[in-house]
C-alpha cells in the first residue's frame, strides 16, 4: 500500500510539473508583445527623470534606496530591484518589461502551487491559476514598469503563504520568523498587502481547518478559543501592518498625493467604493473597454448605482456566509477579495481615479478562487464536470485574446491615452495626456484640442491650462494664451515658469508693470533661474528708460 501511494503521489507532481509547465507557456503568449512597449505615464518620474536610479547599483543608491520617499512612496525593495534593472539594461525598456513579465509568470506558478498545497486540489488550483494569469486585469500591473510593486509584493505574498502552511504543520519559532520575513519583504514592496495577516487568519478557517473547535470534524465550525489564540498568534504582523501604514501615509502626504482639500468627503468615498467593487466583479466577468485611468465622478454616483452596487456586494457576501459550511472556500474567497481591496478602496483617497485595473492583482487571486471553486461544486451536483471543464478552456482562450489587446494599449502614451478617452466618459486626465503626447509628436492643432477637451471637462486643471497656453503663445494667440496662464496660476500660483511665461507675454504687449510684478514672483520662486532673473532685469531696464511705463 504505502508503494502505491508513493507512486501515486510521484505520478500527481508529475502532473503538477507539467501543468506548471503549461501555465507560464501561457503567460509568455499573452506577454510576448511586452518587448515592444515602451515608457509610460509615471515611468517619466520613476525612471527616466531618476537621476538616482540611473547611478546604477551603487552604494549611494541602495542608500538611497531604503530612505527615499519618492514619487510619494516609500517601497525600497521595489526600488532595488529597478536599479538592478537599470544596471542591467539601462534605459531599454524592453529588458524592465521582460522582467516583470517574468515575475508575473514565476506568481502564476506560487499560486498554483501554494493552492495545491493548501487544498490538495490540483486542478482546482490550477484554473484559479490559470484564470489568474490571462485575465485581462492583470495587464497593468504588468505592462506598467512603474507597477514592478504589484508584481513583487504578492511575490512575496504568495512565498508568506507557502512558508505559513509549512508552519502551520510543525510550528516553531524558526518557522514563524519565515513566514513573518517573507510578509515584511513583501509591505517593503508595496504596503498592499497590509491586510495579509487577515488573509492568513481566513486560510486558518479554511482549508486548513485551525479554526474548528477542539474533536469537531465538522468543516465550517469556528471555535471562540481558537480565534483568539490565532488572532493573537498574528499581533506580530498586524504591527508590521500598522508600521507599514505610517510610513506610507507620510510618504503619499509628503508627495503631494493627499490633499485634504481636494479629497470627496467620506459620503463619496464609501459611495465610490461601494460602486468600485461592484464594478470589479463586473471587469472580472466581462473584462472590455478597460483603460489605464477611470476618472472619478465630478458630480458623484447616481443613488440608484450606490444602492444596486451595495445589494449585489450584501447579497454575495450573505450567499457565501450561508454556505460556508457545505462550500467554505466560496467565503474565504469572497473575504480575501473584500479585505484585500480595503487598502486601495478609496476611503482614503490617493490620486483621482475612482478605480485602477492594478488595485486586481492581489484581491483576484481570492475572487477568482471562490468562482472555480463555486463553479465545480455547482458541477458536481448538475454531474456537469466535463461541460464545466470546456467551458473553462474556452474562458482561458477569450481571456487570452482580450489580455493580448490590452497589452497592446500599453504600447505608447498615443496608444495608452487614445484608448483611454475611447471607452470612458468624462476622462479629463486622460485627454490632456493624448495632448501631451500630441504636442510632444508637433501636432499641435490636435493637442490644442485635447487639452481644450480636457478643460472643458475638469476646468481646475492647471498642467492644461499651462500647456495650452504655451501652444498658444507659440501661434501668435497671446490673448487667449495670457488668460490660460492667468487660470493655471489661479488653481497653482507657485508655479514659477507660469509667471515667467506670462510675463513674457505680458511684456510684448507692453504691459511693463504687470510683467515685471510676474517676473518678480518667478525669481522668488526659483533664484537660482538664470533666465527668469535674465528677463526680470530686462523688464526692469525698459522700465527705467522709458520713464517707469
Amino acid at each position: 500500500m504505502g508503494r502505491l501511494d508513493a507512486s501515486l503521489s510521484r505520478r500527481g507532481d508529475r502532473l503538477a510539473v507539467g501543468l506548471g509547465l503549461v501555465l507560464i507557456v501561457l503567460t509568455a503568449v499573452v506577454y510576448a508583445g511586452v518587448g515592444r512597449l515602451g515608457f509610460v505615464f509615471d515611468d517619466t518620474e520613476y525612471i527616466l527623470r531618476n537621476q538616482t536610479l540611473q547611478q546604477g547599483l551603487t552604494l549611494g543608491s541602495l542608500g538611497w534606496a531604503l530612505t527615499a520617499m519618492y514619487a510619494a512612496n516609500w517601497h525600497p525593495l521595489t526600488w532595488v530591484s529597478h536599479l538592478l534593472d537599470y544596471q542591467l539594461f539601462g534605459l531599454n525598456p524592453a529588458g524592465h518589461h521582460a522582467i516583470s513579465a517574468v515575475l508575473h509568470a514565476i506568481n502564476v506558478a506560487l499560486l498554483f502551487a501554494v493552492l495545491r498545497r493548501l487544498t490538495g486540489s490540483t486542478w482546482r488550483s490550477w484554473f484559479v491559476a490559470a484564470l489568474f494569469a490571462v485575465h485581462p486585469l492583470r495587464v497593468e500591473s504588468v505592462a506598467w514598469v512603474s507597477e514592478r510593486k504589484d508584481v513583487l509584493s504578492l511575490f512575496f505574498g504568495l512565498l508568506t503563504v507557502g512558508a505559513y502552511r509549512r508552519y502551520t504543520a510543525a510550528p516553531g519559532k524558526k518557522r514563524y520568523l519565515v513566514f513573518a520575513s517573507l510578509f515584511a519583504l513583501g509591505l517593503l514592496s508595496k504596503p498592499m498587502l497590509v491586510t495579509f495577516p487577515f488573509v492568513l487568519l481566513l486560510l486558518d478557517y479554511w482549508p486548513l481547518g485551525r479554526l474548528q473547535p477542539a474533536g469537531s470534524t465538522t468543516p465550517g465550525g469556528i471555535s471562540a478559543r481558537a480565534l483568539f489564540r490565532l488572532a493573537r498568534e498574528k499581533a506580530p504582523l498586524l504591527l508590521l501592518s500598522l508600521a507599514s501604514c505610517a510610513v506610507t501615509y507620510a510618504a503619499q502626504a509628503a508627495g503631494g498625493a493627499l490633499i485634504p482639500g481636494l479629497s470627496p468627503p467620506i459620503g463619496a468615498r464609501v459611495a465610490n467604493a461601494l460602486v468600485s467593487g461592484a464594478r470589479y466583479l463586473g471587469m472580472t466577468g466581462w473584462p472590455v473597454d478597460l483603460a489605464a485611468f477611470y476618472p472619478y465622478p465630478l458630480s458623484g454616483h447616481p443613488a440608484w448605482q450606490v444602492a444596486a452596487s451595495a445589494a449585489l456586494l450584501v447579497s454575495v457576501t450573505a450567499l457565501c456566509v450561508a454556505v460556508r459550511r457545505s462550500a467554505p472556500a466560496l467565503v474565504v474567497g469572497w473575504l480575501w477579495f473584500l479585505g484585500t481591496l480595503i487598502p486601495v478602496i478609496g476611503l482614503v483617497q490617493v490620486g483621482r481615479q475612482a478605480l485602477a485595473d492594478r488595485y486586481t492583482y492581489l484581491p483576484h487571486a481570492g475572487l477568482l478562487l471562490l468562482v472555480v471553486w463555486g463553479s465545480a461544486a455547482l458541477a458536481r451536483k448538475a454531474r456537469a464536470a466535463v461541460p464545466l471543464a470546456l467551458a473553462g478552456g474556452v474562458a482561458i482562450v477569450a481571456l487570452c485574446a482580450l489580455a493580448q489587446r490590452q497589452v497592446d494599449t500599453w504600447r505608447d502614451e498615443f496608444s495608452l491615452a487614445g484608448h483611454a478617452v475611447s471607452v470612458t466618459r468624462g476622462n479629463s486626465f486622460m485627454h490632456y495626456n493624448l495632448g501631451v503626447a500630441l504636442s510632444a509628436a508637433g501636432r499641435t492643432d490636435e493637442a490644442i484640442a485635447a487639452y481644450r477637451e480636457a478643460l472643458r471637462i475638469f476646468s481646475a486643471e492647471p498642467d492644461a491650462h499651462y500647456n495650452l497656453a504655451v501652444l498658444l503663445s507659440k501661434r501668435g494667440e497671446q490673448v487667449e494664451a495670457i488668460l490660460n496662464y492667468l487660470r493655471a496660476l489661479k488653481v497653482q500660483p507657485n508655479d514659477a515658469s507660469a509667471h515667467n511665461n506670462l510675463g513674457s507675454l505680458l511684456y510684448r504687449q507692453g504691459r511693463t508693470v504687470e510683467a515685471i510684478d510676474h517676473f518678480r514672483q518667478a525669481v522668488a520662486l526659483k533664484p537660482d533661474d538664470a533666465a527668469f532673473r535674465a528677463n526680470l532685469q530686462l523688464a526692469l531696464d525698459w522700465q527705467r528708460r522709458s520713464g517707469g511705463r
